[in-house]
C-alpha cells in the first residue's frame, strides 16, 4: 500500500513539474512580445511566415497600425503608447468584434482579436496556421472568430 501511494505521489508531482514547464514556456514567449518588431520576431522564430503590407488607417482606432499576412492571412496590428490606452482601446470593441466605439465594423472576413500589452492584434479571416501562430505568441485571443452576420 505504502508503495502504491509512493508512487502515486511521485506520478502526480512529475506531470505537475511538466505542466509548469509547459505554462512557463508559452508564458515566456508572450513576454518577449511588447511591440511591432518583437511580435514579427516572435511568429517567425516560431516558423510563421510573416510580411508587412504597410500601414493601415483605421477611423475608429487612435493609433496607425501596420498591416502584415502571418501564412498569408491579413492581420491589423496597433500599437498603443500604454496598456491602459490599449485597454482602453479594446474596451470599445463589442464582444464579437463587429462594433467598434458603436460603429459597425465590416470586416473583410470574420475577425479574432488579440490584446497583449500595448498591442492590439487583428486578424482577418479564417486561418487556422495564422490562429494558431499568434495564439502561441500572443496567448488566447479577447475575440475569438465568430461567423459574419
Amino acid at each position: 500500500m505504502k508503495s502504491t501511494l509512493r508512487i502515486t505521489t511521485m506520478l502526480l508531482g512529475a506531470a505537475l513539474l511538466l505542466g509548469a514547464c509547459a505554462g512557463y514556456g508559452s508564458s515566456a514567449a508572450t513576454k518577449n512580445v511588447v511591440d511591432y518588431d518583437t511580435l514579427v520576431a516572435a511568429l517567425q522564430e516560431n516558423g510563421a511566415v510573416v510580411e508587412s503590407t504597410g500601414e493601415i488607417h483605421q477611423p475608429f482606432f487612435d493609433v496607425v497600425g501596420q498591416g502584415i499576412t502571418v501564412d498569408g492571412a491579413p492581420v491589423q496590428v496597433y500599437v498603443y503608447a500604454s496598456d491602459t490606452v490599449r485597454s482602453e482601446a479594446t474596451g470599445l470593441i463589442s464582444p464579437d468584434g463587429y462594433l467598434v466605439d458603436k460603429a459597425a465594423v465590416d470586416w473583410a472576413g470574420q475577425p479574432t482579436m488579440w490584446a497583449h500589452g500595448r498591442l492590439l492584434v487583428i486578424l482577418i479571416g479564417n486561418s487556422p496556421s495564422a490562429v494558431q501562430a499568434l495564439t502561441t505568441v500572443l496567448g488566447d485571443p479577447f475575440i475569438p472568430a465568430q461567423p459574419m452576420e
